[in-house]
């Protein structure tokens, strides 16, 4: 019937078919919010192709790739509907914009952990009054439901199984929550095809295949680690662009100083936003922020393109500058007011964004073996972590011109964390631009 005609139409991996199992399961309400949910943590200006892909794409991507895992394996049924159902559900806890909520979390001094409510919820260990199970539209969590209809059921797929992978437990597991898994092969792929930058487009699938069980262990093939330093790169060139560009991280500057002030309120107004609000779509907290008093500027800047002056992007030690400051959300507001006191205007008027670099990674834990001659071991880390922040300073206007404020603002960011071996991070490094030839009648608007 034409109805049960189910395919996918990816614009990673192409056609795929849903069979009745995955087809349930994206019909649950926790698995239709990410539809309104992007997979990135702002709404970029300057990268638009990032600016729509929803966690609902990605999560569809990271359960297609696990379908190809378990048909490689050929590993038991019930494996196999769990570890689909792992890869669909990984994100259904994830906030509003991504993970920028949950830092705001942090910087407003409130504990927040999506595994932790993951498991709470969908364990079905958390019920105050059916509020909280209520995750889209008045709807409650549907895929322990799936699990227990009798078609599925008698293959042995159970809630508990699909949490602990969905934690990184167990052979499977590291599929999920690794240093390399499929959630972040998905990721970082489907973010670099839609931004423009050029990759081979059978480096995910080829990843996902690559690995394989050898007793009781989840392993590489040896002869495939060239795959992993090809997606190493590709990840590289990503977050050089989703890092430092500019106008996005004076946006996630505000965006987050609005949610900020959502979840702590001010004098004058109570907190608009509790832990609850996790389950709010990123149009859903746009809207409510931008009716509250307290953020309603912010959020009118924001959408209207009206972006606070980033006058100043810093790399610093990551270790050194956590020990002295920024370690709660009193010293983020302390160190805005010693800047505000600095730049002769309000502490609300300089926003203070620091992120760690996600750049470089080590892909460690792996057993690299040969297919053929799998007794045979490698256990070697491939990539290194990045021991540095990025961290950027932004003023509601421009109040002296961009050199003058950016020599300020670097010498009393290295007066008062003491490292001295900041250094500036320029754009213009990380970000590739292309030139093309001048065509005969070729120019600018504006030279």
């Amino acid at each position: 019937m034409p109805g049960h005609f189910r395919v996918v139409i990816d614009p990673l991996y192409g056609p795929f078919k849903l069979d009745p199992f995955l087809y349930e399961l994206i019909c649950q309400p926790e698995v239709q919010r990410l539809r309104e949910v992007r997979l990135s943590n702002i709404n970029s200006l300057l990268l638009p192709g990032s600016s729509n892909i929803s966690r609902f794409e990605h999560s569809l991507g990271t359960a297609h790739l696990a379908s190809i895992v378990v048909s490689e394996m050929a590993v038991p049924h019930d494996q196999r509907l769990n570890l689909v159902c792992a890869a669909l559900l990984h994100d259904v806890t994830i906030t509003p914009f991504g993970h920028l909520m949950e830092e705001a979390f942090h910087y407003a001094g409130l504990p927040f952990d999506h595994e932790t409510r993951l498991r709470e919820i969908f364990g079905g260990g958390l019920d105050l009054g059916n509020i909280d199970l209520q995750v889209f539209e008045g709807k409650t969590v549907g895929f322990r439901g799936v699990l227990d209809k009798k078609d599925f059921k008698k293959h042995g797929a159970s809630v508990q199984a699909v949490l602990s992978l969905k934690s990184g437990e167990g052979v499977l597991g590291r599929l999920i929550q690794g240093t390399i898994d499929l959630d972040n092969i998905d990721n970082v792929c489907r973010m670099a095809y839609h931004i423009g930058i050029s990759f081979r487009r059978e480096l995910p699938i080829e990843l996902a295949k690559s690995f394989f069980i050898y007793k009781g262990q989840l392993s590489f093939d040896s002869k495939k680690k060239t795959l992993i330093v090809e997606w190493l790169n590709l990840r590289e060139t990503l977050y050089n662009i989703l890092m430092t560009n500019p106008i996005d991280f004076a946006a996630k500057s505000m965006l987050i100083e609005a949610i900020r002030l959502g979840l702590k309120g001010s004098t004058d107004y109570p907190p608009l936003l509790t832990d609850r609000d996790w389950k709010l779509t990123d149009s859903q907290l746009i809207y409510l922020l931008g009716q509250y008093k307290p953020a309603e500027t912010l959020i009118r800047r924001l959408r209207t393109g009206d972006f606070f002056d980033l006058i100043g992007l810093f790399w610093m030690d990551k270790d050194a500058f956590y020990q002295k400051h920024l370690d709660s959300s009193r010293s983020i507001l302390e160190f805005r007011s010693l800047l505000g006191d600095k730049f002769k205007c309000r502490s609300e008027d300089i926003l203070i964004y620091f992120i760690k670099d996600k750049r470089t990674r080590a892909i460690g834990g792996i057993a690299f073996r040969d297919r053929i001659k799998p007794e045979d071991i490698q256990s070697e880390t491939i990539g290194v972590d990045s021991n540095r922040l990025l961290l950027g300073i932004s003023l509601a206007k421009r109040i002296f011109p961009t050199q003058q404020s950016k020599s300020a603002s670097f010498e009393f960011v290295r007066q008062i964390t003491g490292d001295q071996s900041i250094q500036f991070c320029r754009p213009e490094e990380h970000i590739p631009i292309s030139t093309p030839k001048k065509l005969h009648g070729q120019m600018t608007i504006f030279q």
